[in-house]
């Protein structure tokens, strides 16, 4: 069965590459990186990296929680996963286990 498209695929990916050649052609890359552009960058990403965790990481404590057979254990990882949740909503920086807000 043949799928139909109203415009060509190829007609797609030809304005696309054309609107970065434009941006490209825009874009001043003689200006220097200012100092103060470095450092709201690697703050953003601090603060970015201080309440939210990486999926594969969220995905793996979820396995790890399924198969757990402990109780204690469960309960532990469970917290873990609820401090997790309220870091990454609230965008407070939490501590992985206890759930304290750290600085």
């Amino acid at each position: 069965m043949k799928v139909r498209t109203a415009v060509r695929p190829d007609a797609r990916v030809s304005n696309s590459v054309k609107d970065a050649l434009s941006l490209l052609e825009k874009t001043n890359y003689d200006r220097p990186i200012a100092e103060d552009d470095i450092i709201r960058s690697v703050a953003d990403a601090l603060q970015y990296n201080s309440y939210y965790h990486p999926p594969d990481y969220i995905r793996h404590l979820n396995y790890a929680y399924e198969a757990e057979r402990s109780l204690s254990a469960k309960d532990a990882i469970a917290q873990i996963l609820v401090n997790s949740r309220m870091s990454a909503l609230g965008k407070r920086p939490l501590c992985q286990d206890t759930g304290l807000v750290s600085s």
